[in-house]
Formats: structure tokens, sequence, C-alpha cells
């Protein structure tokens, strides 16, 4: 079976502990078949790939469950795959490593948050226009609305509460605390 790996996306990168993790975009050219999103992870000198997956829950064993989205039927025909894949994965990752040697830039996580002024002035702004709004609203509503009665409160009356017989429970015991301390 022939592979064409076409690129790594690498994902991580620890070189304290000789470790890279990224995915493989690979193509099948015999069936024409692109296949992204290929685990790869290596440790030192072992590396190891895995099929796109995704995760599901299994109602029969009530456990989760990782389903492969990807396959063959016949068992040969994936066992050569996956040595091809080893071989020429590991390769091209090697490869990739020489020629790009620093680890990619950590990626940066999004600034949220504005200056303090920004934020007020949004936040007054957002508020008189609310409450503008709300002020319209209310006003239709209550020339609208026809008179209501006085509904009363759902529950036990204040008096048949009153009335009940409250038991209080017995004390707690209270146990000592054992507390350790290191010498």
């Amino acid at each position: 079976m022939t592979i064409e790996i076409i690129k790594f996306y690498e994902v991580e990168r620890d070189v304290a502990r000789d470790r890279v993790s990224g995915t493989l975009h690979i193509r099948l050219p015999e069936i024409g078949l692109h296949i992204r999103g290929i685990f790869a992870l290596k440790k030192k000198d072992y590396f190891f790939f895995s099929f796109p997956q995704k995760r599901g829950f299994d109602r029969s064993l009530s456990q989760e469950i990782n389903y492969s989205t990807l396959f063959f039927e016949d068992k040969d025909k994936h066992i050569e795959f996956m040595t091809t894949l080893r071989r020429d994965g590991q390769k091209f990752i090697e490869q990739y490593l020489l020629e790009n040697p620093n680890p990619l830039p950590p990626i940066p996580k999004a600034n949220l948050k504005q200056p303090v002024i920004q934020q007020k002035k949004s936040k007054e702004s957002a508020q008189e226009k609310e409450n503008s709004e709300t002020a319209h609203v209310f006003s239709d509503l209550q020339e609208s609305a026809p008179e209501t009665k006085k509904t009363p409160p759902i529950g036990k009356s204040a008096s048949s509460i009153s009335k009940m017989n409250w038991i209080t429970p017995p004390p707690r015991k209270q146990t000592a605390k054992k507390i350790t301390t290191r010498k």
C-alpha cells in the first residue's frame, strides 16, 4: 500500500522531555482519498499513530467509547496500512523536526478584557439604552394591561404553619478532629 504524506501539523513540542505531538494529513493515491487528523506522537525514539476518533456513549455498556471514523474491513490491509504509516510517518516527522528545530510559539490566549475606561463607557451606554427601551415597553404594557385581582399565595397559610408541631432533631455527635503535622 502506498501512502503519500502531505503535511505534519505540530500541536505541541516539549524539548525537555523530547516529546512532539500533532496530526498528519495523508493521501492514498490508489483510492484518491485524503485523510486528515491522524494523531501522531513522538516520545524520545517511540512513535505512535492512531486514526481520527469520535467519542460517544454506548448505552448497553453504560460507558464512553471512542469510535474510529476510519477503518478497513480487511484486517491484512489494516496491518499493511499501519506498518506503512509507521515507517513513512516516522521518516516524515523526523525530517520535519530537522527542518524546524525551534518549537512553534504557544497559542496566544484571546485577550477578551477591554481597558477599564472602555468597559465603563460601554457599560454606561448599554445601561442607558436598556433603560430607555424598558421604560417605553413598561409604559405600553401598563396602558394596555387590564386590572388584575390580587391572588392569594400558593402554599400553606401563616396560621396553619404556626399550629404545626415542630420536632427538634437530636444534637449531632462532635468527633475530635485528628490533625497531623510534619516534623
